[in-house]
């Protein structure tokens, strides 16, 4: 069989077919789109939360410091806690929704300095309320960790002093008197502590920078038709599939036998 195959025979076997091709091409498409329909509606509720840069407090940070400013801010929207934040408020509001489910039915998509938070579900005012309960919960949370962030920063700028403090007590005898602290001792002391109080807020701000600021955000609306996810992709697939099988048929010539036992029958019948 394969000694006897021709591939100009067989391309022109497809160019000679290729209506059929193309008929095969358009009924896998269809199929596509009638396997999608026979699917549960499923319906998108979106939400939008803006961030900047506070170039007051910063100066003037370059692009690569603000794009992981605003990366690092957005994603922490996705984080566990922020989902188990979700899942809990919507689970004493009577709607049963775990963290895995919820994570499975949202989507972020950074546009700029905007975040947009799309949240999916069978019912829109509950994906529309799902939506709301993610932007606040959210909000809250950057909100806290930029609070931690900006004192992380003040007790950075606290430890740089004393450093320099010490430095000078290094040179100087005696301590006292510098920088207000009386003895060496003491220096090295409030330098702990102040060490021990920056770390605790640097982690407690979960990577946030005090550079970022947040807008309040816009609520979501009822999506008033469902999402079409997936229909381009099984439309395509069945597109794809069609045009395999016809081309199949035709290179190998089944098609024509087909055809040729079709017309047989008929003759046979009538």
């Amino acid at each position: 069989m394969m000694a006897d195959f021709s591939p100009a025979a067989a391309t022109r076997r497809i160019l000679d077919a290729w209506v059929w091709v193309a008929g095969f091409i358009l009924v896998g498409g269809l199929l596509g789109w009638l396997f999608h329909s026979l699917r549960a509606p499923v319906y998108e509720a979106r939400t939008t939360l803006r961030m900047g840069i506070d170039y007051t407090r910063t100066g003037w940070p370059n692009e690569i410091e603000e794009d992981r400013a605003i990366e690092v801010a957005g994603f922490l929207l996705t984080s566990r806690p922020v989902l188990e934040k979700v899942a809990a408020a919507a689970n004493a509001e009577g709607l049963q929704i775990s963290p895995d489910d919820f994570l499975r039915s949202l989507a972020l998509e950074r546009r700029s300095y905007t975040w947009l938070l799309r949240v999916r579900h069978a019912q829109p005012e509950t994906a529309a309320h799902l939506a709301d309960l993610w932007l606040q919960t959210g909000l809250q949370t950057l909100e806290e960790a930029s609070g931690h962030a900006f004192q992380a920063e003040h007790l950075r700028r606290h430890l740089s002093g004393l450093e320099a403090c010490l430095a000078q007590a290094g040179n100087s005898e005696p301590a006292g008197g510098i920088c207000s602290i009386q003895t060496l001792a003491d220096l090295q002391t409030e330098m702990a502590k102040v060490g021990a109080a920056y770390q605790q807020e640097k982690s407690a701000s979960l990577g946030v920078s005090s550079m970022v600021l947040f807008g309040e955000g816009e609520p979501a609306t009822v999506p008033q038709a469902p999402a079409l996810y997936g229909r381009a992709e099984l439309m395509a697939a069945g597109m794809l599939l069609g045009l395999l099988l016809g081309i199949f048929l035709t290179s190998s010539g089944l098609l024509k036998k087909i055809r040729r036992s079709g017309a047989a029958t008929t003759a046979q019948s009538g």
